[in-house]
This record gives structure tokens, sequence and C-alpha cells, in this order.
């Protein structure tokens, strides 16, 4: 900092009271539009009961191979679904 010690620190200008600052702003007005819910909901519902539809085929997946093999394989696939 030796570089800096030959210039003076100079502070800002006092402001001007006389004169305020007052920006001119552009009063611009927002029209509200209606809306609605409704058209997410539907969807929301939608990829919900499609979950529900692909878990229900995982279920009966399941279950048919639990009828097809012996209890050892039930026994392994209820502890594997339950853990």
């Amino acid at each position: 900092m030796a570089g800096n010690e030959d210039k003076p620190t100079l502070a800002n200008p006092m402001p001007s009271f006389a004169n305020p600052f007052r920006p001119q702003l552009q009063h611009r007005t927002v029209d509200t539009k209606p809306f609605s819910f409704e058209s997410r909901t539907k969807d929301m519902m939608q990829h919900r009961e499609q979950l529900l539809n692909d878990v229900i085929e995982e279920e009966q997946k399941v279950t048919f191979a639990i009828t097809n093999n012996n209890t050892t394989t039930l026994i392994i696939l209820l502890i594997f679904l339950f853990c």
C-alpha cells in the first residue's frame, strides 16, 4: 500500500437537500385473469390412478408367483416385500 500514500482519500460529495431525489415512476396496472386448478387436479388424479393400477398389477404378479411356487418361495417373497 505504499503507492496509495500519495493520493488523498476523497469522500462522496454532500447531497443537495434543496432538490430531493424523486424518481419518475411509470404507474402501471395489472389486469387480473381468472384461474383454476381444475386441469392440474385432473392431471394429478390421472397420474395417481395410473400409479395405483401399476401397484395393483405388481401385487397380482406377486400373488400369481406365490400360488405357482412352493412354500419356501412364499416365505422368501414375503420377507422381501416387508423388509
